[in-house]
């Protein structure tokens, strides 16, 4: 008979929608930047030491520099620049719902409507606080994020509740806080959308607002959500329908916009007219119910990296890919504690790209902590301790290989081991049992670069493999014949 030989490689696929079609978890793994190689990804690294001391809920960045606040403990306001963090004071104490960088200054938008703002935010006694308000009335937004977008006409959008509202500069004059007549609020149109809905993101594709929302209160039926389009004059609008219970994050690049939506981890993509599905993380990954937090998502390097979190244990939360030119996913970080939902909860509250880099903000349940990470510089060592690994697609044998034992094992690697590099693999034959057997004879350590061994497995029906890469190792393929 002749041999059958089953090959692990093509990481750049991501993680297939069951074991049975493909990788079943690639984890803390890249498998993008080197075709046809995957190895450690540079581990995140811990940056806002003890500055940092509540969940960083939204962002803003101006350049090389990023700002953030927080309410869940308290009403806190800071900056970072790599690799300090320095809290700012001086602004409005009330609750901060909203910010932008827009021209030069930092705006903040409090939960009353309040709008500070602030050309040297370093300086407390430079804040022009209360310079006008958005809420028209309206009741306290406390409950609700307000999304913000610097759209192509250099408008500045808010997303209040149901209404798309905006801040615009005076023609032939310069914005400026404590001058009233430099800015307005009503020269560009604003929408109203139904009453019934909140605004999670605001996004812009080919001159028009893509407006992402969900339920509020769950006053409509929740099966389904909405994506609005608008021109930024009509006082009308077109609306797409989405099956699910609302759009979590939303991010437009070139000439398309990517959503996603509900709490299953599914991905949609649209061309602003319809909008197709696009790829999701398979179920058997995510926690029972995510918690969301809508800035949590930026795209870098061609990849969308999004938050999966939960205030409970549920392994898998940390930050999760989506490479924009394969659709593949992947779950790429975990937070410097290590911790991922082994012990308890993991908020994953912000993701911000400033000056090429990924500043992910979180906060670890179980070691009390808040915090925030920068990926590690290419001198770093990948992650270690066993946390990065993939595991294969489950290998259902035919029935006349049952009762034939497998022959050989061979693992190649595209360079020998460092001296803290290393490699192990392990297997197991039923698709839900524990992987504790490990091939011990293809385990490899510093200096190892290739391993062929004989070895017989008798009367398997199925087989799936786990391979643990530390360090720097980099894993070109691995191959199982019968």
């Amino acid at each position: 008979m002749a041999e059958k030989t089953i090959s692990i490689n093509n990481f750049q696929k991501g993680i297939g929608q069951s074991p049975y079609v493909g990788f079943e978890e690639l984890r803390c793994l890249n498998t993008t930047d080197t075709p046809g190689v995957c190895y450690p990804n540079k581990a995140l690294v811990k940056k806002s030491v003890a500055i940092v001391v509540d969940q960083i809920e939204g962002t803003c960045t101006n350049s090389n520099t990023l700002y953030g606040f927080s309410n869940e403990n308290n009403i806190d306001l800071y900056k970072y620049s790599n690799p300090t963090w320095t809290e700012l004071s001086g602004f409005d104490a009330s609750a901060i719902r909203g910010i932008a960088f827009w021209k030069k200054f930092l705006i903040l938008v409090h939960s009353d409507g309040d709008l500070d703002a602030n050309d040297s935010p370093s300086t407390p006694g430079d804040w022009e606080n209360t310079f006008d308000n958005i809420s028209s009335g309206a009741t306290d937004s406390s409950t609700y994020d307000v999304p913000t977008l610097i759209a192509n006409n250099n408008v500045l959008y808010f997303g209040w509740k149901n209404q798309v509202l905006n801040l615009s500069e005076v023609d032939t004059k310069t914005f400026d806080p404590s001058d009233n007549t430099t800015w307005a609020t009503d020269v560009y149109a604003t929408l109203d959308l139904p009453e019934d809905l909140r605004i999670t993101g605001i996004a812009e594709l080919g001159g028009n607002l893509l407006i992402a929302t969900r339920p509020s209160g769950g006053a409509i039926n929740n099966k389904i959500c909405y994506l609005f389009t608008w021109d930024k004059s009509s006082a009308s609008y077109e609306q797409i329908v989405i099956q699910e219970t609302g759009i979590n994050y939303l991010i437009s690049t070139g000439n398309l916009a990517y959503i996603q939506a509900g709490k299953e981890g599914e991905w949609y993509v649209t061309n602003g007219t319809s909008v197709e599905f696009y790829n999701k993380i398979p179920k058997a990954l995510l926690p029972s119910n995510q918690n969301i937090f809508n800035g949590a998502c930026d795209i870098w390097r061609n990849k969308i990296y999004f938050g999966v979190s939960y205030s409970s244990t549920g392994t898998n939360l940390g930050v999760w890919s989506l490479d924009i030119r394969t659709g593949a996913i992947a779950y790429e970080y975990i937070i410097s504690t290590g911790e991922y939902g082994q012990n308890d909860g993991v908020f994953i509250t912000s993701i911000t790209v400033v000056n090429d880099k990924l500043v992910v903000c979180w906060y670890d349940d179980e070691n009390s902590s808040f915090g925030s990470d920068t990926v590690g510089n290419a001198a770093d060592v990948g992650y270690s301790g066993n946390k990065s690994y993939l595991v294969s697609q489950y290998y259902q044998l035919a029935g006349a290989l049952e009762s034939k034992a497998s022959r050989r094992f061979d693992i190649n690697l595209t360079k020998p081991c460092g001296a803290s590099d290393t490699v192990k693999v392990y297997y197991r034959t039923t698709q839900n049992g524990a992987f504790t057997t490990e091939i011990t004879e293809l385990a490899m350590s510093s200096g190892d670069q290739h391993k062929s061994i004989s070895k017989a497995l008798t009367k398997i029906k199925g087989i799936q493999f786990k391979i643990v890469l530390n360090g720097d190792a980099e894993l070109l393929n691995f191959e199982m014949t019968i």
